[in-house]
C-alpha cells in the first residue's frame, strides 16, 4: 500500500458562538512553502496542478448548476427570464 501524507486542508466554519466567525467561512487550504519547493522541485507541478484545477472546476460547475436553477426558477415564476449575475 502506498504510504501518503496530508499537504493542505480546508477547513468550514459549521458552528460558533463568537461573533467574529461566520458560518460557511472556509479556512486553509495552503502548502507549507518548504514542502511545496522541495516537492516542485522533484517531482514538477503537473499533478499538483492538475488536482488544483478539478478542484476550481468542481465549484464552477457546482455555481453553474445553482445559477442554472435560479434561472429555471425564475423563468417559472414570471414567464420570463433574466440570468443571475450575482455572487451566490
Amino acid at each position: 500500500m502506498a504510504e501518503q501524507d496530508r499537504i493542505t486542508s480546508l477547513y468550514v466554519t459549521t458552528d460558533s458562538e463568537n461573533s467574529y466567525d461566520n458560518i460557511g467561512d472556509i479556512e486553509g487550504g495552503g502548502f507549507d512553502s518548504v514542502w511545496l519547493k522541495k516537492h516542485i522541485k522533484s517531482h514538477g507541478t503537473e499533478q499538483l496542478l492538475e488536482r488544483i484545477a478539478f478542484m476550481n472546476y468542481q465549484v464552477y460547475e457546482t455555481l453553474k448548476e445553482i445559477r442554472q436553477e435560479k434561472y429555471e426558477e425564475q423563468e417559472g415564476k414570471n414567464g420570463t427570464a433574466k440570468i443571475p449575475v450575482e455572487n451566490t
